[in-house]
């Protein structure tokens, strides 16, 4: 079970594939279980009941990512690319240290209004694969290149000498959904099909499905929609999906697909833009702001859907051979 070269799109990043790999092994008839535990997620992908492959990172996708590696979906030098992605173990205890359980936004959202009240800054790029997110906090910077902006920037704050302290102290008695759904021994089970991203939650109280434009967005409704969650969280998403118009022009990728071609093409033109993550993570571009759900890359995708694309993007000129025009 290998996924075809032909399919992967680099620009697309390691969220962009990884969809597309978890798409594929759910089209092979897998199943795509995951787990919360102290560090993080556990993650494992199934064939009749055999295990294909395991994994275990901060929060669901890069831990079904390390699955997927491990069950040999992606194979050769992109799996070795995508490897590197992933979290060693000593930055994934000293994150869940601060806040673990899978939950990475609260940490990425505190982190952030930490940094820009002691007026430092948060910027977002490409990286390879991957995303890199630079924390500047108190004079110090921290950056991390990571599976994507929500994991970079919770990896990166976990990692300053600093900030990682006083995040410690903020979020020791912080709710944790995660850790709810742990105590409850919640499996949280995913498709991913045609990119829509089906989350199935098996909970005390049955079964709960719900989906999303991603794997982490798809968990999280489901997790709102079986009682986990505050109001405010169900208030904010709600209200985003409301007024989200890619549901009308979907085209079969995630969210982070489209997200991701559109942060390399703002890192060739700008290096790196601003981030700033409020009610809803943000990037800030020369033609305007863009909101996502969860993460930086939907706030990419969204900036190109609400702004004029050309304004952000800034296209190249057409090659003159292309019109006939010679050398």
């Amino acid at each position: 079970m290998r996924l075809p070269k032909h399919l992967v799109n680099p620009v697309e990043g390691a969220c962009g594939i990884n969809h597309l790999a978890l798409e594929f092994a759910t089209a092979e008839g897998c199943e795509l279980l995951t787990r919360e535990f102290e560090h993080g997620v556990e993650a494992e992908i199934r064939l009749e009941g055999d295990v294909l492959g395991r994994g275990r990172d901060i929060t669901w996708a890069p831990a079904l990512l390390e699955a997927c590696l491990d069950a040999g979906v992606v194979k050769g030098g992109l799996s070795k690319r995508l490897r590197e992605l992933l979290t060693p173990e000593r930055d994934m205890r000293r994150l869940g240290e601060i806040y673990g359980f899978g939950r990475i936004v609260t940490v990425g959202r505190v982190a952030c209004s930490l940094a820009l009240a002691s007026g430092g800054e948060v910027r977002v790029r490409r990286d390879g694969l991957g995303v890199r997110v630079s924390v500047e906090y108190e004079g110090e910077t921290s950056s991390y290149t990571s599976y994507c902006p929500a994991c970079a920037l919770a990896l990166a704050a976990a990692t300053h000498p600093t900030l990682s302290v006083e995040l410690e102290d903020r979020l020791s008695d912080a709710p944790n959904t995660g850790r709810e759904k742990w105590e409850d021994d919640v499996v949280t089970a995913f498709e991913v099909r045609r990119g829509v991203s089906i989350c199935e939650l098996d909970t005390p109280d049955g079964t709960v499905r719900n989906r999303g434009c991603c794997v982490a967005y798809a968990a999280v409704r489901a997790e709102l929609k079986a009682g986990y969650g505050s109001e405010e969280t169900r208030r904010l998403m709600r209200a985003y999906c409301d007024s989200c118009p890619l549901k009308h022009c979907w085209v079969g990728r995630p969210i982070s697909a489209i997200g991701g071609a559109v942060l390399q093409r703002l890192t060739e033109l700008e290096g790196d833009v601003p981030m700033k993550v409020g009610d809803y993570p943000e990037v800030v571009t020369p033609a305007g702001v863009g909101r996502g759900t969860l993460c930086a890359l939907s706030a990419c995708a969204n900036a190109l859907l609400r702004l004029d694309a050309k304004e952000l993007l800034r296209p190249d000129p057409s090659r003159r051979e292309a019109w006939g025009d010679g050398d």
